[in-house]
């Protein structure tokens, strides 16, 4: 931390926090709107068909069952750990400046928890979440180790750490 301080890291990690908060915040959205549209997952988009009697058509939603709704599950498991990869990884390669093989630990559980997702997810939508609990854990605390460290670069706070 001494480090960190000197050379002003703490901003660095201060900005990357907030790239976090804002990513949660966004997530956090998008389900709150998810329920009150009638969106389930895996789909993440409404289409709607359009003709001169568009407004009696039904919506265009993904396949969700047999071997088709199977792909889709799996390419939705892809996309949705692609679309925290960048904050996780940034977040975990800073904490790991500062604390080694416990940064190495998180994305050993990441890794765990995202392959059991990927899996459970292509075999059923319910069942994703055994999977889906470690990765936003390892996710989490690593994005809470970043926050310590700006804290403690900038040194607005004194921790016993």
């Amino acid at each position: 931390f001494a480090f960190a301080h000197a050379y002003g890291l703490g901003w660095v990690f201060a900005s990357w926090y907030c790239v976090y908060l804002m990513r949660i915040y966004l997530a956090i959205n998008a389900n709150g709107a998810r329920a009150p549209a009638r969106v389930d997952r895996p789909d993440q988009h409404v289409y709607r068909l359009m003709s001169p009697d568009s407004d009696k058509q039904p919506y265009v939603m993904m396949v969700t069952t047999g071997e088709v709704g199977r792909f889709n599950r799996a390419q939705r498991a892809c996309y949705n750990t692609d679309e925290s990869m960048s904050v996780f990884l940034t977040g975990l390669l800073l904490g790991a400046l500062m604390f080694g093989p416990f940064a190495t630990l998180l994305a050993v559980v990441n890794l765990y928890g995202r392959c059991r997702f990927a899996d459970l997810y292509t075999h059923s939508v319910k069942a994703r979440g055994a999977g889906f609990l470690p990765s936003v854990v390892s996710e989490h605390v690593s994005a809470a180790l970043v926050g310590i460290c700006a804290i403690k670069s900038i040194g607005f706070a004194v921790l016993p750490f």
